[in-house]
């Protein structure tokens, strides 16, 4: 058995992802799970070897690329596939294009993940809509926390930068820069074609600013939505919805029962993790629903 923790504050479970969590309002339990190892649960009945795959949305300068193989060593092999999903041109040009020249297990996917192809207004942040990819790449350190150089910033390149207009987005002074145009791709179909298994191991990050509730409703309420149980891994910064649709996180947790109920091997979680504060950065807050 390994242990599950779940953080709590004095009240009871902070459920709401919109919750800002500090650290001396927490209480930290541990109770027992009793889970098959993660080879058990991803052993391919065919000569075909078990996937590993890291599908990022919002890849924004890589940051996530690599503290997603720390998190989960299985993304760390030779084999492992890992797609960076990011529409803005500089930051490709700044950080991703040379990731995916050191490593060949990176492909880029140059588009938003959205509803449908084709293209679509994107907002630039207005702080870092003038710099080019060079000055971009001298003036943020990804993800940094400290600062490498006396005036270097901390924190990453064009951190807000959506699908969302200013006028409609709930932090109005970050999306105030030029809009772009940007390609667009059905992130249900996409993911459908990748034609994953049970058996593969699968993570799936989510930041991009907002559209979130649309990708997941298409992709959960959709024809498409059994691929939606190939996923082991859910990580999902939430975001207000300025759109006027359903919030997705009661369509996602209704369907992570439903697949551990329907399609898991007993003894094989699926795990959802929210983006929270936390000292010195972000982290993530586990909650398993492996059971209806």
């Amino acid at each position: 058995c390994t242990f599950e923790h779940s953080i709590f504050d004095k009240g009871g479970m902070r459920d709401s992802p919109f919750v800002k969590l500090k650290a001396t309002a927490l209480l930290l339990l541990a109770r027992p799970v009793c889970t098959m190892s993660p080879m058990e649960c991803h052993d391919c009945p065919t000569a075909t070897a078990s996937r590993s795959v890291l599908i990022d949305l919002g890849s924004n300068c890589g940051d996530t690329y690599q503290n997603m193989q720390q998190m989960f060593p299985s993304l760390q092999a030779s084999s492992a596939e890992i797609f960076l999903w990011e529409p803005m041109p500089v930051l490709l040009d700044a950080y991703l294009r040379r990731i995916a020249s050191n490593d060949p297990r990176v492909r880029l996917v140059e588009a938003a993940a959205w509803v449908s192809d084709g293209n679509a207004t994107f907002y630039l942040s207005q702080r870092d809509a003038r710099l080019s990819p060079a000055q971009m790449a001298a003036r943020w350190h990804c993800n940094a926390t400290v600062r490498q150089k006396k005036k270097m910033p901390v924190g990453n390149p064009h951190g807000s930068a959506t699908l969302v207009d200013g006028e409609r987005h709930w932090t109005k002074y970050l999306r105030k820069g030029p809009p772009i145009t940007v390609d667009t791709r059905d992130f249900a179909h996409w993911l459908a074609a990748l034609e994953l298994r049970l058996c593969d191991y699968v993570v799936l990050k989510i930041d991009i600013e907002g559209a979130e509730h649309s990708v997941l409703q298409r992709l959960l309420g959709g024809s498409q939505s059994s691929f939606a149980c190939m996923v082991d891994e859910w990580l999902i910064e939430w975001h207000a919805n300025p759109t006027g649709i359903m919030h997705a996180l009661p369509l996602l947790r209704d369907t992570i029962r439903y697949c551990s109920a329907h399609w898991r091997i007993s003894g094989c979680p699926i795990n959802l993790r929210h983006q929270v504060d936390a000292p010195g950065g972000y982290g993530w807050l586990l909650q398993t629903l492996d059971s209806p």
